[in-house]
C-alpha cells in the first residue's frame, strides 16, 4: 500500500481447532503494524520504519476486513499483528511473517540533504571532505524516487559562505531516490573555517520545498588514522584489542610531505603529531555496515599515544563488497576533521565476528521467542510442530551464530514422542528444512507438557517451552435451536442444529449424527448443507463444522412430530416436538406505514437481473460480493445491509448470536444492519455463506447488498447480482 491512502484492508480469520473458519468467532479486532527490521527495499536500502501503528475493525461469523487508516504514513516495512477482544493470544503464526509493505508516495514535496561526516577539515590535499547525499521526501518525509522521466539537477547555498555555492554538482536520475557528490577534497570547495547552512534546491520547480539547511563544521586541522598493524584477522565481538592508529595529520606550511598518510609522531621528519600531549582524548569510533551505523564507541586515547584499543559488540555479518563495511574516526569535541577507514583486510570477511553463543530459543515467524506452543488435533492424536530453521543461537550481545560454528541441538518431551523429518536425530539453529512433530496421545496425556533443548555447543542455555495439550474434545451436547414450534398448515420453519464439544464450542463427531422423526404429521426436510434428509441419515455437520441450517415444511395435516437427533453410540440425543395447527399463528407486528431505509433501497434501482452469475460449481458456492468505494466515502464508518429474494420471499441479513449473519423474512418496515466497518477503498460483505451446496436447488436467487455511512440512508450505497443455478 502507499503510505497515507485509504482503502486498503486486512482479512482477519478466526480458524477453529479443525482449521474451519470459526463461524462463532465475533467481536473487535486490533490489528497493530510495527517495523520489521533489515527488511530491504528500493529506496532507502534498510527498512526505516520506526512507528507502531494500532486500528481496529469488527469480526462477524469469523470474519473481519479491517481498514487500514490514512494515518498510516511512514514507508518500511511492517509486521502484522491482530488480536480479538475475549480471545487470548494474537494472530502471530510459528513460521509466517506477516508482512505489509507501505511505499512512499509517488509525488516529490521536498528535498533533504545529509553528510557522511559532521566535522571536515580544510585540508583539500588530504581527501578530507566528505560524501554529501541529496534525496527526495514525499508530504510525509518518506524518501520518495524520480518519476518524472528525467534527471533532476539540483542548486546549493550556503548562506554561511563557508563552501563555494558550485562546489557540488548532483543530479538524481530518473527512478533514483538520491543522488551523491564529495564536498571538501577539491581546492576552493571550502573557502573559510566555520558551520555551513548548505541548502539545495530545484531551480526549474518551486513548488518542491527546498531542503534543511545541512550544518557541517569546517577546522584547520584533520585527524588521520590507519588500522593498526597488530589487526590482521577478524576479531570475535565483545574482545578488546589493538583497532586503530589515530593521529593528527602532519600537513602545516612547513610540512606537507607526510600529507594524507600515516606517518607514526615522531617517528621521522614530516610525522604525524599525536592527538594531545598533555591529557587523553576522547575518541569516537562509528562502525558502518551498508551504510548503516550499526555501533558507536568511545574509547581513551592516552597523551601522547596513537594507538587506540576499541571493543566491539555487533557483528558484521554478511559483506557483498569491502565498500560496505567502514569506520568513521572522530574526537569527541569536534575540534579536528574526521576521517574514514577501510576495514580491516578491505575484503569481504567482515571485521567482526559473533562470540561464542550463550543463549538458545526458538521463535516466530516475527522473530519474537517463543516460550509456548499449542497442540492441535491430528486425527486421533494432538501434535505441535515447528522448523529447524526457527532455532536461534545467540552470543552474549544479541548476534545470530551461523550454523557453521553452532554444534547441534536435541530436543525431547516429558510426555510426548519427538520426531524430525527426514529421519534426523539432531538439529541446528538456522538451518533450513526439517520439521519437528510433538505427538500426544490424549488417552495418555492431556496438559502443559515441557520441550527441553539441549545443545552441543558448551555454554548455551535455553529456556524449557511449555506445549498446551487440550483434552481430546468428545460431543457433549446437541442443540436443536427454533423460536417457535407452532407451525400453520403448508407453510415452513427454519431451525438451527449444532454438534457441541464439552466447552459448549461446535465440533465434528466423525462417528456422525442421525436425524429422524416420527409422530401423526410427516414433515419434507431440507437442509442447507445436507440437501434433502430422510428419517434416519446422518446430518451434514462437515460443511460448516458442528452446524446445519434445516427447513422443515409440512401440508395440510395437523398433530405432531417429534425431532430426534441421535449420536452414533447413542449417548447424545435431543429432541423437539412440534405442533401443526390450522390455528393461526400469532403474527409479527405490523410494518410501519412508510420505510425511509426500504425506499432508499428502492431509489437506488438495483437490478440484479443485469448482473447474472451461473457457477460452474454449483456444489461449492460463497457469496461474498464487494463493492467499490468513492474517495469521499472512504475511511468512514458505515453500516452494512445485505438481502436475497428466492422467488417471492425476501430475507434481510441481521446479526445475530456470537455475530453470526442471520437471515429473517422480510416482514415489512426497517431494514437491519448486519455489521458496520470502516470503509476502504473496496468494501466486501462477508454474508456468511461459504461453501454451500445448491445442486438440490436449482432456480435463481438475487443477492442486494450496500452500505449506508454513519447509518444515514441518505447516503445509501448499493449493487446486486442474481445467482443462478441449472
Amino acid at each position: 500500500m502507499t503510505a497515507g491512502a485509504a482503502g486498503g484492508q486486512i482479512k482477519v480469520v478466526a480458524y477453529n481447532d479443525a482449521g474451519a473458519v470459526d463461524t462463532t468467532a465475533a467481536g473487535t479486532v486490533t490489528v497493530t503494524l510495527y517495523p520489521k527490521a533489515n527488511c530491504y527495499d528500493t529506496y532507502t536500502g534498510l527498512n526505516a520504519a520506526s512507528n507502531t501503528y494500532s486500528f481496529e475493525g469488527t469480526m462477524s461469523a469469523g470474519v473481519a476486513y479491517v481498514t487500514v487508516p490514512t494515518t498510516v504514513t511512514e514507508a518500511g516495512c511492517y509486521y502484522i499483528k491482530a488480536t480479538l477482544s475475549g480471545f487470548e493470544g494474537d494472530s502471530v503464526d510459528v513460521t509466517d511473517d506477516d508482512t505489509l509493505i507501505v511505499n512512499p508516495k509517488a509525488e516529490i514535496v521536498k528535498l533533504m540533504l545529509t553528510s557522511e561526516k559532521s566535522v571536515i577539515s580544510n585540508d583539500a590535499t588530504n581527501a578530507a571532505g566528505t560524501t554529501i547525499t541529496a534525496y527526495l521526501l514525499d508530504k510525509y518525509g518518506n524518501k520518495t524516487k524520480n518519476a518524472t522521466g528525467s534527471s533532476i539537477a539540483l542548486q546549493f547555498k550556503d548562506s554561511n559562505s563557508v563552501v563555494s555555492d558550485t562546489a557540488l554538482s548532483i543530479s538524481i536520475v530518473n527512478n533514483a531516490s538520491k543522488g551523491t557528490d564529495v564536498l571538501g577534497n577539491a581546492p576552493g570547495e571550502v573557502l573559510k573555517l566555520g558551520t555551513t547552512s548548505l541548502v539545495a534546491s530545484i531551480p526549474t520547480d518551486a513548488t518542491i520545498q527546498a531542503s534543511d539547511p545541512l550544518a557541517i563544521k569546517v577546522v584547520d586541522r584533520n585527524l588521520i588514522a590507519q588500522v593498526n598493524s597488530a589487526w590482521t584477522a577478524p576479531v570475535s565481538a565483545g574482545v578488546s584489542f589493538k583497532a586503530f592508529d589515530v593521529a593528527l595529520d602532519g600537513n602545516t606550511t612547513s610540512n606537507t610531505a607526510a600529507d594524507g598518510s600515516y606517518v607514526a609522531p615522531g617517528s621521522a621528519a614530516g610525522a604525524d603529531e599525536y592527538v594531545s600531549t598533555s591529557k587523553a582524548t576522547t575518541i569516537v569510533v562509528k562502525h558502518v555496515v551498508k551504510g548503516q551505523v550499526v555501533e558507536t564507541i568511545e574509547v581513551s586515547l592516552a597523551q601522547a599515544s596513537s594507538t587506540i584499543e576499541a571493543l566491539f559488540q555487533k557483528a558484521t555479518g554478511t559483506l557483498s563488497v569491502a565498500s560496505d563495511e567502514y569506520y568513521i574516526i572522530a574526537d569527541s569535541l569536534g575540534a579536528y576533521g574526521e576521517v574514514t577507514v577501510a576495514n580491516q583486510g578491505n575484503d569481504t570477511t567482515g571485521d567482526i565476528t559473533a562470540a561464542s553463543p550463550s543463549t538458545g530459543k526458538l521463535v516466530n515467524g516475527h522473530n519474537e521467542e517463543v516460550t509456548a506452543l499449542k497442540a492441535t488435533p491430528s486425527g486421533t492424536n494432538f501434535v505441535a510442530t515447528f522448523n529447524e530453521s526457527q532455532l536461534r543461537m545467540t552470543d552474549p550481545y544479541g548476534n545470530n551464530i551461523t550454523v557453521a560454528n553452532a554444534g547441534t541441538i536435541s530436543v525431547t518431551s516429558q510426555n510426548g514422542s519427538v520426531s524430525i523429518a527426514g529421519g534426523n536425530s539432531v538439529l541446528k539453529a538456522g538451518e533450513t528444512g526439517d520439521v519437528v512433530t510433538i505427538t500426544y496421545d490424549p488417552a495418555k496425556f492431556t496438559g502443559t507438557d515441557t520441550l527441553s533443548f539441549a545443545y552441543t555447543k558448551p555454554g548455551v542455555t535455553a529456556n524449557d517451552i511449555s506445549v498446551d495439550v487440550p483434552s481430546a474434545k468428545t460431543l457433549t451436547n446437541l442443540a436443536i435451536n427454533v423460536e417457535q414450534t407452532a407451525i400453520p398448515v403448508n407453510a415452513e420453519v427454519g431451525v438451527e442444529i449444532e454438534s457441541l464439544d464439552q466447552s459448549g464450542k461446535r465440533y465434528v463427531y466423525t462417528p456422525g449424527v442421525t436425524i429422524s422423526w416420527s409422530g401423526s404429521v410427516n414433515p419434507t426436510i431440507t437442509g442447507l448443507y445436507g440437501g434433502a434428509y430422510a428419517s434416519g441419515q446422518l446430518v451434514d455437520f462437515t460443511t460448516n463444522p458442528g452446524r446445519e441450517v434445516l427447513t422443515i415444511a409440512v401440508g395440510e395435516s395437523t398433530g405432531e412430530f417429534t425431532i430426534t437427533l441421535t449420536s452414533a453410540d447413542g449417548s447424545v440425543t435431543a429432541s423437539k416436538t412440534f405442533t401443526v395447527t390450522r390455528e393461526a399463528v400469532a403474527a409479527p407486528p405490523a410494518p410501519p406505514a412508510t420505510s425511509p431505509k426500504m425506499d432508499a433501497v428502492e431509489a437506488a434501482n438495483l437490478d440484479p437481473a443485469a448482473n447474472e452469475v451461473k457457477p460452474a460449481d454449483v456444489t461449492n458456492v460463497t457469496i461474498a460480493p464487494c463493492l467499490n468505494v468513492p474517495d469521499d466515502a472512504q475511511g468512514q464508518s458505515a453500516d452494512l445491509y445485505a438481502a436475497i429474494a428466492i422467488g417471492s420471499d425476501f430475507y434481510v441479513a441481521s446479526q445475530g448470536l456470537f455475530g453470526q449473519v442471520t437471515w429473517d423474512l422480510y416482514q415489512g418496515g426497517d431494514i437491519p444492519s448486519f455489521a458496520s466497518a470502516t470503509l476502504g477503498a473496496e468494501q466486501c460483505f462477508d454474508l456468511g455463506i461459504n461453501g454451500i451446496d445448491l445442486s438440490n436447488f436449482p432456480g435463481s436467487y438475487d443477492i442486494y447488498y450496500g452500505y449506508a455511512v454513519g447509518g444515514d440512508f441518505s447516503t445509501f450505497r448499493g449493487a446486486a447480482y442474481r445467482v443462478t443455478v441449472e
